[in-house]
């Protein structure tokens, strides 16, 4: 499954193809909506990772840190870079994505 990633408050109840809910954050609370941890949480990590290339996630969770600093302003400016950007770049590149930049030197 893909994701569009869009920043449109996703409708509540979504579930995915084995039946799980999506982990989905709720405003202005930024909880996830399935577990109840801080979003992203972990799974919902992983989720975004596997579908998307880094740009692309960092733009898409660059988008949803602007709209929760709105949202939770007392919130330290660090606290809301970990929560939604540094995970991104601490992501492990694939093996294959690894050797394609090794053979094309990009």
């Amino acid at each position: 499954m893909t994701r569009s990633l869009h920043l449109g408050d996703d409708e509540p109840g979504r579930e995915t193809p084995d039946g799980a809910p999506e982990h989905l954050w709720e405003r202005p609370s930024w909880e996830c909506r399935s577990c109840g941890r801080p979003w992203p949480c972990e799974p919902a990590r992983a989720v975004l990772a596997a579908e998307s290339d880094r740009v692309s996630l960092a733009l898409y969770m660059s988008g949803h840190l602007e709209r929760a600093v709105a949202d939770l302003p007392r919130r330290s400016p660090p606290e809301m870079f970990d929560r939604f950007l540094r995970w991104i770049h601490a992501r492990p590149v694939s093996r294959d994505r690894s050797r394609a930049l090794t053979v094309t030197g990009a």
